[in-house]
């Protein structure tokens, strides 16, 4: 049983946000958080969930909550290392990435700051964050362990990229019979570098193009087979609080329709309602579910004050279809997964992200700090 100390100091949570108005609450959530400030909304009015869980947790817990905003020059290590942890919620190294035409300095910053993860007290700490950013080196993982991915190559940016190289890669995916495949740069944030290719047509001029074009900036690249029915079937997101399952909707990414994102218009609340909402078997969840949580064992190890293991207070994992680049729908494949910095669909769900979210952080914090929270009336 994990031991809590009971302080006569008020405990402080951090929390970096950076999301911009990409991930909003519900209506009926919003109506619970009309105490939220209007200089953390959008707009006046709507509330991206990064903003409303700290919120969420500063009215019912005895806590302060300390929220740091990036985009407004917030980050500091001083201000970090006032508080006891300090949750990373819509901001990471990626995003830092993506929010340079804010601050120029911000990526340099962010990465700075998320490497000394421990002196600055943050939470997921740095061994998480670094492998999750590490998509192909976690795909072969996880294939290795007996989980189901698409066909995967990684390409170091290390080396020389010159006719002959390009070459050899696009003979190595013609041998290996994939026929169109994509490609990203790795640690690429969002859908920057990801592009499509016919292996038989694409010239190696014209692929060390695309390479020139990005092998600079990022680490490598991955490149999958094009799986035929990631383009049909919808796309699964699970989302797992403190290793257990949460929810699930169903959607397909602008990357893949080409135009505006879907997402199932009955977003499934349990395993059930999304089978029915998808007509699909709740044998295929099922299988989503048991592939997604094989993965945790496989991360870094998170231990918390009381010595022990304990799972990450928030993952998605993400499935395609279908397996062996099949039509056969009932067979899905984990295509990536993701840390509590990413989108959690918030509007697109009647499962109570916010509350069951705060309650996660809570327990996380709890574990991580030895700090038992007093929940408020």
């Amino acid at each position: 049983m994990a031991q809590h100390v009971i302080s006569l100091r008020r405990p402080k949570i951090g929390f970096i946000i950076g999301k911009d108005c990409e991930d909003l609450v519900k209506k009926k959530t919003l109506k619970k958080l009309s105490y939220v400030p209007d200089d953390y909304r959008c707009d006046g009015e709507n509330i991206d969930v990064d903003v409303a869980i700290p919120f969420w947790i500063s009215r019912h817990y005895d806590v302060d909550v300390d929220i740091i905003d990036t985009v407004d020059g917030d980050l500091s290590e001083k201000r970090l290392k006032s508080n006891d942890l300090n949750f990373c919620i819509g901001f990471d190294v990626i995003t830092g990435d993506w929010f340079k035409h804010y601050d120029a300095t911000l990526p340099t910053l962010a990465r700075k700051i998320f490497k000394r993860s421990k002196q600055n007290k943050i939470y997921p700490p740095w061994k998480l964050q670094d492998f999750v950013y590490k998509k192909g080196p976690y795909l072969k993982k996880f294939e290795k362990a007996g989980i189901p991915i698409a066909p995967t190559m990684l390409i170091r940016s290390s080396g020389k990229f010159d006719l002959a190289r390009s070459k050899r890669i696009l003979n190595r995916i013609k041998k290996q019979g994939w026929g169109d495949f994509i490609s990203k740069p790795e640690m690429g944030a969002g859908s920057v570098g990801f592009q499509k290719f016919d292996a038989e047509k694409v010239t190696p001029a014209e692929f060390l193009k695309y390479l020139k074009k990005y092998y600079k900036d990022f680490p490598g690249f991955i490149l999958q087979q094009a799986m035929k029915g990631f383009y049909k079937f919808w796309e699964i997101r699970i989302w797992w609080y403190n290793g257990k399952f949460a929810y699930a909707i169903a959607n397909k990414a602008k990357v893949v329709t080409g135009t505006k994102e879907k997402i199932s218009k009955r977003p499934p609340k349990a395993i059930i309602e999304i089978s029915i909402s998808l007509k699909l078997p709740k044998a295929i969840i099922e299988q989503c579910k048991k592939s997604g949580k094989r993965i945790f064992p496989l991360l870094p190890k998170l231990k918390g004050k009381d010595g022990k293991d304990h799972p990450p207070v928030m993952i998605r994992t993400d499935f395609g279809c279908c397996q062996g680049n099949s039509m056969d729908k009932t067979k899905y494949f984990l295509n990536e997964f993701e840390l509590q910095a990413a989108n959690y669909f918030a509007s697109h769900t009647p499962f109570p992200v916010v509350e069951k979210g705060s309650k996660a952080f809570v327990k996380t914090f709890q574990e991580m700090t030895g700090e038992k929270l007093r929940k408020l009336c």
